[in-house]
């Protein structure tokens, strides 16, 4: 057995092996060791810095919250996708409305279960399942998200509420690289009632080189069993 640790990272006891609360547990002080690593670096060039570079550096901050403020609108999470509809329909984002056409400009809804959803060990490395399960905390995340966001396009006393896909919203549903997930995805477009809502759907693909494989994994010390 040969172990390779960062300095400081305590490894579980031998005899609870590979895997189970011993992955989990190395997992974790492997985290906190390379994020104190990285801060330690963070707060070493901080100290370096020259009050000229502190100015620009408080500016750019500055800048950055505004840019943020501007593009970004929170809203708490509700139980039911009528509450969610409202929530959405209520926001300033939740008012913009696409063109459709050749020519014309879409809104752009975006559901990356990667983004969705934490893994209980390893998240900044593994992708965590698509959160579309009745017997999971949260339940059927995905679908609710989905649904309420269709809803939000119409006033809630319309007829026509959550009855169609709004002509002018693109859907952008990832899947986190884990393939066959396809028929659940386009599932949960549908009304109250179970009826399919008329789609056109297209399958695209993200691929990562080698460069961006090696820097998500540099940084990452290896348990090595030999």
């Amino acid at each position: 057995m040969q172990q390779l640790t960062p300095l400081g990272c305590e490894l579980p006891e031998q005899g609870t092996g590979w895997g189970g609360l011993a992955e989990d547990a190395w997992a974790r002080q492997t985290k906190k060791v390379g994020l104190a690593m990285m801060l330690r670096k963070v707060i070493l060039r901080l100290s370096k810095m020259t009050d000229e570079e502190k100015g620009s550096l408080a500016k750019f901050e500055k800048q950055a919250m505004q840019k943020v403020t501007d593009a970004t609108e929170w809203i708490i999470e509700h139980p039911t996708v009528k509450g969610m509809a409202e929530a959405i329909r209520s926001t300033e984002f939740g008012k913009v409305r696409g063109t459709h056409g050749e020519d014309g400009k879409y809104v752009v809804v975006s559901y990356q279960p990667k983004m969705a959803a934490e893994t209980m060990s390893m998240p900044h490395l593994r992708v965590p399942p698509l959160r579309n399960n009745t017997n999971i905390p949260g339940g059927p995340h995905y679908k609710k998200m989905i649904q309420a966001l269709i809803q939000s396009r119409l006033p809630s006393e319309s007829p026509d509420c959550g009855a169609a896909i709004d002509d002018g919203d693109c859907y952008v549903i990832g899947d986190g690289g884990k393939h066959g997930n396809q028929t659940a995805l386009l599932a949960v477009f549908t009304t109250d009632e179970g009826n399919s809502l008329s789609k056109v759907h297209k399958t695209l693909y993200a691929h990562y080189d080698e460069e961006d494989q090696f820097a998500r994994w540099s940084g990452l010390s290896l348990y090595v069993r030999q």
